[in-house]
């Protein structure tokens, strides 16, 4: 803490000072002491971030640049009430929001969902370039009712630049630690002007990755992407509309340097008789990975360890302006084949490897009417379909892949998912609003698991109305209060994978891990109070929101065996409780002159099980209920610090420091609560010189080289024979360097 007080008070005690000297020469063009203005679309049109009676944090093209973000986990830390942590590999992007356990590995139901212009992406985003967004809104809370399936508690909507008349070009380069090298370039403009507009983008990434692997000295945690998208626009007049957009993904990744506490080294328990032992307290922050890397010759041609992915997103949309209303259609293609080859002992030792091979296939349709939003009555009306496919084929078997079967029939999710949605907003008087939203929903759900004659094919349809109400009062025109109602829910699912098992395979399933075959529907209630408020002529915002959710039927994903002594893991889920989540968000930005910025954030969110039956619980402490636990993985208090000061410098370069400081609470390993990767500070700074279209970035990542876990989790040491646990790992990288090298007009 020192060292960061060493840092933070001289930078604002010399911006104070040198601030009537940048004032007199007037050097930074354009700069302003107001902060600014930000329009979101989380409510399906265009509105002021300030205006918006919702919980959104909206990160700025600007803000992106400055901040040097390029993953959604840097995001997350300069977002109260969002986490999101790696968890692997880059095939699972799963983002929790509002202290939400990641309940199924199921990439198809997650708790909160990616989205891109408003168009659901469920495969991973972990190679998308942040560079090519003009801002990411990240809405908390429910959003069924506008958003539709997989927001049950918020949605990440990445919204993308656009082509205008001017003729723009962006060219980028970055190299670092680590054999850091991205390169990345964008050509944008009027191809007829006012009529036809166009703009390419294609990225090139490689990172060489900190950790050796203590067996082959190789690195680990490489990665490297190839991405590129396309937007055409057409404008056949002032009134019709076209979009036409294309991206495509590659990415090849080597093994993710998993480390991880085994069997043999957990330090607590048995507390009863017959019980488990398990691991207390901080998961350590040192090790050496030691993967197994030999691959020998098996049925699926696989040739090497580690992650391969290619997908690709086609969408179209038309919007009609007449008579002051947007009637708009959106059609999109969503395709991602990928497959992950891991250790599954994270050891050394050659005791098993498995492959997960994942097939999406998804299209959607959506057409949407809404209002111009400046009468008294505003409203939008729409229809929306979607349907997909998600087949997975996970294979766990020897070391060398060498028993890898020929063939293995993937387990297979089908939705159908076709829903009406309409949101109503009336002014009551100048300064009170009631809005009332409301989404029907029919979805069809078809889970197709097991092998040869264990095979089945589960289904059902589940019907909901997800409503939202929201009223707002403005009491001043920059101080606005408001309170949210809504709801969100889960569609019934079925573990078919497991369905077709002997009887003696499932009773031991269910048995010892407590896991049957049919599960219920999942809810959601949340309930919102809010302030939003702008101060000293709009150059400070304040952004306070308090909820409370109450979460049904909760579904909790496990890997079970159907014996002792077989290593084959079955992904299943299981209705497990209830949980009841509260906390407090803060989110403050204020420019206090022209030349120093400032931007804090603030969550505390308290996540507790309320009737939680957990097979891992009762196998450590004797019985099942995990009652007054919270829940795993998010930390309950996070928060972030950042202060930018721009300055003149010699020859009319501009130059601009910024220093970012972000908090990472303690997140328990999973419900038993005794294993935890604790709490940690991190801190980045980055300083920038610029002249004209010429910009120079120098920057260090995790200035004090902290240590702080990036993730833990709980798994299974197959290394011992029966039930055990045991906790994978992953270490952060220590301090980073690089430069950034951008041309931009």
């Amino acid at each position: 803490m020192t060292f960061r007080g060493q840092l933070i008070v001289p930078m604002l005690l010399a911006s104070l000072i040198a601030e009537p000297t940048f004032a007199q020469t007037g050097a930074s063009e354009g700069t302003t002491s107001d902060l600014q203005e930000v329009v979101v679309t989380a409510r399906k049109r265009e509105e002021r971030l300030q205006d918006v009676p919702l919980t959104i944090t909206a990160i700025t093209s600007d803000t992106i640049a400055a901040a040097g973000i390029s993953n959604v986990a840097q995001l997350s830390s300069m977002t109260p009430g969002f986490h999101y942590e790696k968890e692997g590999s880059r095939q699972i992007s799963q983002p929790r929001i509002r202290g939400m356990e990641i309940n199924t590995a199921n990439p198809t139901r997650q708790n909160a969902s990616f989205f891109i212009d408003g168009v659901y992406m469920p495969g991973s985003i972990q190679s998308l370039d942040f560079n090519e967004f003009e801002r990411v809104e990240v809405i908390k809370g429910p959003q069924s009712a506008l958003f539709g399936r997989q927001t049950f508690g918020g949605a990440v909507n990445f919204v993308s630049k656009v082509p205008r008349n001017e003729l723009e070009a962006d060219v980028a380069a970055t190299l670092g630690s680590n054999e850091l090298r991205e390169f990345s370039g964008s050509l944008a403009g009027a191809l007829i002007e006012d009529r036809l507009f166009g703009r390419v983008h294609i990225r090139s990434y490689s990172y060489g990755g900190e950790f050796r692997n203590a067996i082959d000295g190789a690195r680990l945690g490489e990665e490297e992407s190839l991405s590129g998208s396309a937007v055409l626009t057409w404008m056949p007049t002032d009134a019709l509309r076209f979009d036409l957009r294309y991206t495509r993904q590659e990415d090849d990744d080597s093994l993710t340097p998993f480390l991880m506490v085994r069997a043999a080294d957990l330090n607590c328990g048995p507390f009863f008789t017959g019980g488990f032992r398990f691991y207390c307290g901080a998961i350590p922050t040192t090790g050496q990975p030691a993967l197994n890397t030999v691959v020998g010759a098996n049925a699926l041609g696989i040739k090497e360890f580690g992650f391969d992915r290619t997908g690709e997103m086609l969408s179209l949309k038309s919007a009609f302006d007449f008579a002051g209303h947007e009637l708009s259609f959106t059609m999109a293609q969503y395709d991602e084949h990928n497959s992950a080859v891991n250790d599954l002992d994270f050891t050394g030792v050659p005791s098993a490897a498995s492959a997960t091979l994942q097939d999406f296939d998804n299209k959607s349709l959506e057409l949407k009417l809404v209002s111009d939003g400046t009468q008294r009555l505003n409203y939008v009306a729409g229809l929306y379909w979607y349907d997909g496919r998600f087949d997975e084929r996970v294979f766990s078997r020897a070391a060398d892949l060498t028993d890898f079967p020929a063939t293995l029939a993937p387990d297979r999710v089908e939705t159908e998912n076709s829903a009406a949605f309409a949101s109503v907003s009336y002014a009551l008087t100048d300064r009170l609003n009631a809005s009332a939203e409301l989404r029907y929903q029919r979805e069809k759900i078809t889970n197709t698991g097991g092998q040869g004659a264990a095979r089945r094919e589960l289904g059902a349809t589940t019907n909901a109305w997800l409503p939202r109400v929201i009223v707002d009062f403005k009491a001043t025109p920059d101080l606005m209060i408001y309170g949210v109602y809504s709801e969100g829910n889960k569609p019934q699912q079925f573990n078919a994978n497991i369905a077709g098992l002997p009887q003696a395979q499932r009773d031991y399933i269910e048995t010892t891990f407590g896991v049957g075959i049919a599960l219920d529907e999942e809810t959601l209630k949340n309930y919102e109070i809010g302030v939003k408020s702008a101060w000293l002529d709009r150059r400070a915002t304040v952004n306070l929101a308090a909820f409370l959710m109450q979460w049904d039927d909760q579904v909790t994903r496990r890997q079970v065996f159907r014996s002792p002594t077989d290593l084959t893991q079955y992904n299943v889920v299981d209705n497990a409780g209830s949980t009841e989540i509260k906390g407090l968000e803060l989110e403050t930005h204020f420019a206090v002159t022209e030349a120093l910025k400032l931007d804090a954030t603030f969550a505390y969110i308290n996540a507790e099980y309320t009737d939680f039956n957990s097979v891992n619980v009762q196998q450590v402490f004797g019985d099942a209920q995990a009652a007054g636990k919270v829940a795993a993985r998010f930390p309950k208090i996070q928060g972030s610090f950042a202060v930018s000061y721009t300055m003149s410098l010699p020859n009319d370069w501009d130059g601009t420091v910024r220093l970012d400081e972000s908090y990472m609470g303690k997140r328990y390993s999973d419900e038993v609560n005794l294993a935890y990767a604790d709490s940690f500070f991190r801190t980045n700074v980055r300083a920038t010189a610029a002249k004209g279209p010429f910009t120079g970035t120098l920057y260090v990542e995790n200035v004090t080289d902290d240590d702080g876990l990036m993730m833990v989790t709980r798994f299974r040491d197959i290394t011992v024979p029966g039930n055990n646990f045991s906790f994978p790992y992953l270490r952060s990288e220590g301090r980073k360097f690089g430069v950034t090298l951008r041309y931009k007009f």
